[in-house]
C-alpha cells in the first residue's frame, strides 16, 4: 500500500531548522538568516510541534542533534540546494535569450567578432551563438535566427538589413612595396592572391581600374577569405578583399593599399531574418545594433594607381 505523503510544513521553519542543524547554534543560524535568535528558536519550535517530537536536545549553552534528525537535516539541505539550482535555471531561461547567427567566416572573423563585445555590454541578456559558413551554404535550410548574406538585398520572404557595401581593394604587406616599383609593376612583382569562390574579384577590379590585357606572373588561391588575408599579412602576395575586413590592419600599418582605386559594386552584406511579422526582441535588437555600427569603419586610401 503506498505511503501517504505528509503535507509539507512552511519553508521558514524548515530553513531555520536547516541552518540551526548546520551550526548547532540558534545564534549563528540567526546571523546567517538575518533574523533574531528568538525568531529562529520559535521557527524550530513550530516545526517540532508540527512533527510531534523534538529535533534538538537543548543543553546548557549548546545544542545537540541525534543521527536520525541529522539525516533529515542533510535531506533538507540537499532539497534547498536543488530548489536554488532550479530557480537559477528558471531565471536564466526566462531572462536570457540565445541568438543563433550564421555568417561567412571572413565576415565573422574580420568584422563581426571584433564588434561583439560592445553588443554583449549593451545586451547582457542575449547570448550570441555564432555559426561559421562559406559562400556555398544554402541559408534557407538552416535554423539560424539571423543570417548574414551577400547579394543585392532581395530575397523572398526575408527581411534584409543593409550592413556593408561591396568595396573591393588590393592589400599587401608594406614590405612588398619596396624596390621603387609603382603602378602595374607592383602587380607584376608579387603573386595575386584569390579567394577560390570569388574568382572574378581580381579581374573585375583590374577592369574597373583601367588595367587591360594584364597577365600576372603568379597566382595563389585560398578556400577561405580569412586565410587569404593572413597570407597577405605574411607577405605572400597581394590579396583582393573587402575593405571593411581589413580596416584595422590598414589603420595599424600591417597592410597597405598599393592603389587608391576601390571597386564598388551594386551588392553588399545584409543581415536577414524571416519576414514573419512576429520576430523576437533579440533579433530586432541585434539587427538594429548591426545597422547602427555600420555607419563607421571607412578606411583611408593611400597611393594612387599610375
Amino acid at each position: 500500500m503506498p505511503k501517504t505523503r505528509r503535507r509539507l510544513p512552511p519553508l521558514n521553519p524548515l530553513r531555520a531548522f536547516e541552518a540551526t542543524a548546520r551550526h548547532l547554534s540558534f545564534t549563528k543560524a540567526a546571523e546567517e538568516l538575518s533574523v533574531t535568535q528568538g525568531a529562529v528558536s520559535r521557527s524550530v519550535s513550530t516545526l517540532e510541534e508540527y512533527l510531534g517530537f523534538p529535533l534538538f536536545e537543548r543543553l546548557p549553552g549548546s545544542l545537540a542533534i541525534d543521527r536520525v534528525n541529522q539525516q533529515f537535516a542533510h535531506a533538507v539541505t540537499d532539497a534547498f540546494a536543488r530548489l536554488g539550482d532550479a530557480l537559477d535555471d528558471l531565471v536564466e531561461q526566462r531572462t536570457h535569450t540565445t541568438l543563433a547567427v550564421r555568417a561567412y567566416t571572413a565576415f565573422m572573423i574580420h568584422w563581426l567578432i571584433p564588434h561583439l563585445p560592445r553588443f554583449h555590454l549593451l545586451h547582457p541578456e542575449i547570448e550570441v551563438r555564432l555559426i561559421a559558413a562559406n559562400e556555398r551554404v544554402r541559408f534557407e535550410h538552416d535554423f539560424a535566427d539571423v543570417r548574414i548574406r551577400y547579394g543585392h538585398g532581395k530575397w523572398r520572404n526575408v527581411h534584409s538589413v543593409p550592413l556593408l557595401p561591396d568595396e573591393l581593394i588590393p592589400v599587401c604587406s608594406p614590405q612588398l612595396l619596396g624596390g621603387g616599383r609603382s603602378g602595374v609593376d607592383v602587380l607584376r612583382g608579387a603573386p595575386l592572391l584569390h579567394h577560390s569562390m570569388r574568382r572574378h574579384d581580381w579581374s573585375d577590379w583590374l577592369e574597373s581600374a583601367g588595367v587591360h590585357c594584364f597577365t600576372p606572373d603568379k597566382e595563389r588561391y585560398f578556400e577561405e577569405a580569412s586565410v587569404m588575408v593572413e597570407a597577405a599579412l605574411a607577405g605572400m602576395g597581394i590579396a583582393i578583399t573587402q575593405r571593411a575586413f581589413v580596416h584595422d590592419e590598414l589603420r595599424n600599418g600591417r597592410l597597405v593599399m598599393p592603389f587608391d582605386h576601390v571597386l564598388r559594386r551594386n551588392a553588399g552584406y545584409y543581415a536577414t531574418y524571416q519576414d514573419s511579422g512576429d520576430q523576437s526582441p533579440a533579433v530586432i535588437a541585434f539587427c538594429d545594433w548591426l545597422q547602427e555600427i555600420t555607419s563607421s569603419g571607412r578606411v583611408a586610401s593611400p597611393a594612387a594607381l599610375s
